[in-house]
């Protein structure tokens, strides 16, 4: 489980698959609707930042790779946050 300000990660395990998500945190949900999505859209801009450093790096380097996958990994799940919070407005 990983987490920030916005969101906790968490992975449920089905009899299929486990699947993961971000459940929105007690901040993250009191803020108002356009604070909450601002919020999120410059978390999101971060790791975006974050990710494309790795371009000028050599991801056959195993350490490399693995962190730009976690920064890969974090920055869809908080975009399914963003989609999801949105549809529920």
């Amino acid at each position: 489980m990983k987490a920030n300000k916005l969101y906790t990660i968490v992975t449920e395990n089905d009899r299929q698959a486990g699947s993961t998500r971000a459940e929105p945190s007690e901040y993250f949900l009191n803020l108002p609707p356009q604070d909450a999505i601002a919020e999120l859209n410059t978390h999101i801009g971060s790791l975006e930042g974050k990710l494309g450093n790795y371009a000028n790096v050599d991801l056959k380097v195993r350490e490399n790779l693995e962190k730009a996958r976690a920064v890969s990994f974090e920055l869809e799940v908080a975009n399914d946050l963003l989609r999801r919070f949105k549809k529920d407005l």
